[in-house]
């Protein structure tokens, strides 16, 4: 189990924050959740995230969904790797 934090200024005086938190198992499957805070004036609205990944080998497949936000509600996320 992880956890993670992160916070942004923006130069036109917006902010944004997040927090997030994985379960892995045997570091090859993973179950993610997150929360994006972002102001009215963040590049980025407010939304959740909810996600889930495979790695094996060094390769890795990541999804996620967002919801919570007006632009990002509904927003599918595939995401495909190596690591070497």
């Amino acid at each position: 189990l992880s956890f993670s934090a992160d916070g942004n200024f923006f130069f036109n005086g917006g902010i944004g924050a997040a927090v997030g938190a994985q379960y892995g198992w045997d570091d090859m499957l993973f179950v993610r959740v997150g929360y994006h805070y972002g102001s009215d004036t963040a590049a980025l609205g407010s939304y959740l995230s909810l996600g889930a990944g495979v790695k094996f080998v060094g390769f890795h497949l990541d999804f996620c969904y967002m919801t919570a936000s007006q632009a990002l509600n509904g927003t599918w996320g595939l995401g495909v790797g190596f690591a070497f």
